[in-house]
């Protein structure tokens, strides 16, 4: 009897000890619990978020250019930049021609004044050293003369 008795007890000491393990266990628990829908809240608000980021992804998506459509932009691009050196080079060849054909007039009379004047500068030179000769020659043939008339007659 002794013997029951003291499994009784032992029984009772170990019934304790599992309720004290329940009751921790039922708090754990419970604190999971709080703790799992802390998480499900947290996880519902970034599907929220991710649905938001979504959608502006999606919105944006279409906007991208793929490779392809970005090479054939830019071959585009340098066709249209060939084309308006072209067009830049020949307007100013027009340009140039037209103000050509509205000067030539006035050019042509600059250039025709500016001969004329060389033409007469280099007359005038060539008449001024003419007449130098000329003048020094009769300059000579003067004093020449008068140098014969002052000698003495039977010097000479």
């Amino acid at each position: 009897m002794l013997r029951m008795r003291v499994d009784y007890e032992l029984m009772e000491q170990r019934l304790t000890q599992l309720e004290e393990q329940v009751r921790e266990t039922r708090v754990e628990l419970a604190a999971l619990r709080t703790s799992l829908d802390q998480l499900r809240v947290q996880i519902a608000s970034l599907r929220e978020e991710f649905a938001a980021f979504r959608g502006r992804v999606d919105a944006l998506l279409p906007t991208f250019v793929t490779k392809e459509e970005l090479h054939r932009q830019i071959s585009e691009f340098k066709s249209w930049m060939i084309g308006i050196c072209v067009t830049m080079i020949l307007s100013v060849i027009g340009l140039q021609i037209s103000f050509y054909y509205m000067l030539r007039a006035e050019i042509h009379a600059v250039v025709h004044e500016e001969v004329q004047m060389a033409v007469k500068d280099e007359v005038r030179k060539a008449l001024s050293e003419d007449l130098r000769a000329v003048v020094r020659e009769e300059v000579a043939h003067a004093v020449q003369a008068e140098f014969d008339k002052r000698q003495p007659q039977g010097r000479k």
